[in-house]
């Protein structure tokens, strides 16, 4: 797992940034990394001038993340444990913890989901029964721990698993998994909703307090309700010239 490159893999924060040595060129985004040379992310120029025959992956975005596909990155680091998801009809992994993923083991149970899979560094809910939610995580956990351990079943049902990510799920399945994603929003959308309206519901009992207290009851007199009379219109008066 500790391979030389991945370190500084994910501590880059620059992927996306249009590239300083080729500004001019129509696909400059460096969106790539190369293995071999370990350095800062390059634009397709970059890789087709200097690092043609080398090793390289493209980072793509999900979701204000980033992700490799698993077939571009599973023969150069080892993958088993690792939450994989579908994007694109393509078999991803996460490369650091995932941006805005908030539900955690406390806030499912309060919304009356339970479940037994969740990443064993940030305990962020997964959606299948696998350890991690990205490579930084099983990185962080291995370097903590000094290594992460599986049974023989255990190991035989994460092989499983990767295999058909590499391969490819049918579509039945890949539909499936999608919903199964989707799923997993909504939890954390509830969660984060549930809060709000727990803080509006507050926030308007306050006010309705405020307004009770500052609200005098006036008494108006019947005439004061009744609709004024309207005037006749006058004769119309054209605007002078000077």
């Amino acid at each position: 797992m500790c391979v030389p490159w991945l370190v500084n893999l994910l501590a880059i924060t620059s992927f996306f940034a249009t590239c300083e040595a080729h500004p001019n060129k129509s696909r400059n985004e460096r969106n790539k990394f190369c293995l071999d040379c370990n350095e800062n992310p390059l634009c397709e120029s970059c890789i087709e001038s200097r690092h043609k025959d080398h090793l390289v992956i493209q980072i793509r975005r999900s979701s204000y993340n980033e992700v490799v596909k698993t077939t571009e990155i599973y023969k150069h680091v080892d993958l088993l444990g690792i939450q994989t998801y579908v994007i694109n009809s393509s078999s991803v992994v996460y490369l650091n913890k995932r941006a805005h993923a908030q539900s955690k083991r406390f806030d499912l149970e309060k919304i009356g989901h339970s479940r037994d899979s969740f990443c064993k560094r940030c305990d962020i809910y997964l959606m299948d029964s696998t350890y991690f939610c990205s490579l930084a995580c099983k990185f962080a956990f291995i370097k903590k721990d000094g290594g992460f351990f599986l049974n023989p079943e255990e190991m035989e049902e994460m092989e499983r698993y990767l295999e058909k990510s590499i391969k490819g799920l049918p579509k039945r399945e890949k539909a499936k998994k999608y919903c199964k994603q989707n799923l997993k929003r909504k939890l954390e959308d509830a969660r984060i909703d549930g809060e709000e309206g727990e803080q509006d519901v507050e926030k308007e009992k306050e006010e309705s307090v405020d307004d009770k207290e500052s609200i005098l009851p006036v008494n108006r007199s019947s005439a004061s309700l009744r609709k004024p009379n309207s005037k006749r219109k006058g004769i119309a008066h054209r605007a002078p010239f000077f």
